[in-house]
């Protein structure tokens, strides 16, 4: 097996991989370090249950590669996590009957680039959320899964 390291960067058997931020807990979700219910996943991108959420259904899509601002992402990569997101939020809208699922991208919690899935029941905007056990982040990914 070819091991090696380029550049702050790692390859196995011929294939680039980006080293994770030893830190971050986005990087540990991605690279299975953390247990987390997923919703979606690709070569580009995560999709799990806020674990925190403000109202039911909200979620996370979530970089594979580690990148603290969203600006800097590569533009395709861009553009692919904003696809995912409305794919995830028409799911979301359908599973749980939503007024609308909004998009919030800020990356100070965690400075790892994800995008807010968050499902809107009224003409306004809830954000304060709590702690939500593991049945019930469950329940919301069978639930988006069913409708995607």
């Amino acid at each position: 097996m070819l091991t090696g390291k380029l550049c702050g960067r790692s390859f196995i058997r011929g294939f680039l991989i980006e080293m994770e931020n030893k830190d971050c807990v986005f990087c540990k979700i991605v690279n299975k370090k953390i247990p987390a219910e997923v919703i979606y996943e690709d070569d580009k991108c995560l999709v799990i249950p806020d674990k925190f959420p403000a109202t039911k259904g909200q979620s996370l899509v979530i970089t594979k590669k580690h990148e603290d601002y969203i600006m800097n992402l590569d533009s395709k990569v861009y553009q692919h996590i904003f696809n995912v997101a409305r794919k995830i939020s028409l799911a979301i809208d359908k599973a749980f009957d939503t007024e609308r699922t909004c998009i919030v991208v800020e990356g100070f919690e965690v400075p790892h680039v994800h995008i807010r899935l968050h499902p809107a029941y009224e003409k306004r905007l809830l954000t304060s959320g709590f702690e939500e056990g593991i049945i019930e982040l469950k329940k919301v990914v069978n639930k988006i899964k069913e409708n995607l």
